[in-house]
């Protein structure tokens, strides 16, 4: 499989789970998103030309974001989005609306998972987000506590999926990529 054939996806916890929960404002929140435009950048020049990412709230529009920054530079980048229901973002303030509004109108494609709401619906959108990819970026850090990341991780593993493991605490990286002098960035 050629590179330029390969798709690459973003995952990570709730916004909850971070020391600095929806504050993006917090140091640590835009390393974090740093750490992961650098690494979506250095796919991006290693040949990686597709993303899926999810229109939720945190990583999901963080890395949505990412991708449509190198896209705004003139890089011919597909931007999947994936959705867990309609309506899913009603109610959303009106920023975060904004934001998945600018992050669908840079897709190439975008559609909700499910039909209607369901209580798995996140879970189910990071299984069908992983299946889709061949590299999986996680915002992780081996907690055991944090089920569902810790789930994902084993499934991408079986799935014999790419995996590159940025900690929700320091932003190190695992395995390392090296940051690249990119016209992306």
């Amino acid at each position: 499989m050629e590179l330029t054939d390969r798709a690459c996806t973003v995952i990570g916890p709730k916004s909850t789970r971070f020391s600095f929960r929806y504050n993006e404002q917090d140091s640590l929140c835009r390393l974090l998103k740093n750490t992961l435009l650098d690494q979506i950048s250095v796919l991006y020049h290693s040949g990686v030309r597709r993303f899926i990412v999810s229109g939720t709230l945190g990583v999901g529009i963080w890395s949505g974001e990412c991708v449509v920054e190198i896209k705004d530079k003139g890089f011919d980048v597909g931007l999947e989005l994936l959705e867990p229901f309609p309506d899913h973002h009603a109610g959303w303030d009106n920023r975060s609306k904004r934001r998945l509004e600018r992050i669908r109108k840079a897709c190439c494609s975008h559609y909700p998972v499910l039909r209607q709401e369901a209580p798995d619906a996140m879970k189910r959108i990071r299984y069908k987000m992983i299946e889709k990819a061949d590299i999986v970026i996680a915002i992780y850090d081996g907690d055991k506590n944090d089920r569902l990341m810790t789930q994902l991780i084993n499934y991408a593993k079986k799935l014999g999926r790419q995996m590159i493991l940025i900690h929700p605490d320091t932003a190190a990286v695992s395995p390392p990529l090296c940051p690249m002098d990119s016209e992306a960035r």
